[in-house]
């Protein structure tokens, strides 16, 4: 969870505004429709599912498989894979605070994903153990920076009232990563692990390109703006 304290970092305190109680569904919804009708809010939450839903599962679901069929190895070798991903967390964790201070977020949540999908297609391609585990280790840097810098223009993009109502939606995400557990394995049995990966990591990356190209609040994201401007 080091990726919260880079939210942390550049959130406002502010005094929270009494309003009436609502019910938790209808704070979620209108924390929906918020995402929904904004621009940088709408893209954020684009560029949050398509790894959740896309790049994430290559990490999870498809490892084992990749453990043994594709690298010949036992229980040994997933635990080596596997740590491999979460030493590159770790660093991301830390690497996050920084990148929080970088003020072209919308720069760094492109570069995180390209980064992201980048690592999984070459460790797709990887012949050996230790260049699968290299290329492991920057996917989950860029993993960490990639949430981090996602969930805070996310949040930051809300006015002041609004920002737990849209946190509300970040839970969606794991819901995600589950149904692209689902959708990769069905990827890898018709093309194999390899292929699955290197297909659904060039369609991750292919979509985040078409969002910064069409998106101009993307292009135009700073981080200095959303701190700065009241709502």
């Amino acid at each position: 969870m080091l990726f919260r304290s880079a939210i942390t970092l550049v959130t406002p305190h502010e005094e929270p505004r009494r309003a009436p109680a609502k019910s938790a569904r209808a704070d979620m919804l209108e924390g929906l429709r918020y995402a929904v009708t904004d621009p940088v809010a709408r893209t954020m939450l684009l560029l949050g599912m398509v790894p959740a839903f896309l790049l994430i599962p290559s990490l999870s679901a498809l490892m084992p498989v990749f453990a043994v069929q594709v690298f010949k190895t036992g229980p040994e070798g997933l635990g080596l894979l596997l740590s491999s991903v979460g030493a590159g967390g770790v660093l991301g964790g830390i690497a996050s605070v920084w990148t929080a201070r970088i003020d072209r977020i919308g720069v760094t949540q492109l570069t995180a994903v390209l980064t992201f999908a980048g690592a999984l297609v070459g460790f797709a391609l990887s012949t050996s153990m230790p260049m699968a585990m290299a290329f492991l280790f920057i996917a989950g840097i860029a993993e960490m920076v990639n949430m981090s810098s996602n969930h805070t223009a996310l949040q930051m993009s809300a006015p002041q009232a609004l920002r737990g109502r849209v946190a509300s939606l970040l839970p969606m995400f794991p819901a995600m990563m589950a149904l692209g557990g689902l959708s990769t394995g069905l990827c890898a049995d018709f093309l194999g692990p390899s292929h699955a990966v290197v297909a659904l990591s060039v369609l991750g990356a292919m979509i985040a390109i078409v969002a910064w190209l069409r998106s101009s609040a993307l292009r135009g994201l700073r981080l200095s703006k959303l701190v700065g401007t009241p709502h």
